[in-house]
Formats: C-alpha cells, sequence, structure tokens
C-alpha cells in the first residue's frame, strides 16, 4: 500500500510568477516496505529517496538540501528537479507566433 502525507518545507517563499508569498508544501509517498520519496512544490523538486539497504538500514540516497535556501540558491545546479521527457530535445520543433512559423 502506498501512503501519502503533506506537510511544509517552507514557510515563506517568493513565487516568481505571482510575485506572493506563499508555502512551499511537501508531499511525502511510502510504502510498507520502508522506501519513501519526497517530492516540494517548488518545481516538483525530490528532495529525498530513502530505501533500505541489504541489512535492512534506511539510507537516503538523494542528494540535495536541507532547506529552501539550498534550493533557492544560485549554486544550485538543480538537485532533484524533475524534467518532461523531452526535456528540451524536439528536432526540427515550431511553432506560430504572429502567424510567422519559428
Amino acid at each position: 500500500m502506498v501512503y501519502v502525507k503533506e506537510d511544509v518545507f517552507a514557510e515563506e517563499a517568493l513565487n516568481p510568477f505571482t510575485k506572493q508569498t506563499e508555502k512551499i508544501r511537501r508531499f511525502t509517498l511510502s510504502n510498507d516496505e520502508q522506501m519513501s520519496v519526497q517530492i516540494i512544490t517548488l518545481g516538483a523538486t525530490i528532495t529525498s529517496i530513502k530505501v533500505p539497504d541489504a541489512h535492512g538500514k534506511l539510507e537516503d540516497v538523494t542528494l540535495g538540501f536541507d532547506d529552501l535556501a539550498g534550493y533557492d540558491s544560485e549554486l544550485n545546479p538543480y538537485m532533484g528537479a524533475t524534467v518532461g521527457r523531452v526535456c528540451n530535445r524536439v528536432a526540427n520543433g515550431s511553432f506560430m507566433l504572429d502567424g510567422k512559423i519559428i
């Protein structure tokens, strides 16, 4: 069975689109085998993946930060970022803008 828990990862974060301050929520998905993944609402960033090792000891195998300041830093190389399946790799992509194909 999969369990979902929601809590707050950061109290005050500036939304770059709305320019409003809002909470960053964290969702923890876990199962009966002790595995879990934590995802925050800041770009669907994965902040933790915990799995048991061969001896049953639970370990976090994710590179990341413990707080919002780390993810909001210019030094963050997009740790934990989730991306779409094509990830800006659409060959010969185009779209229409003001009647012109670009």
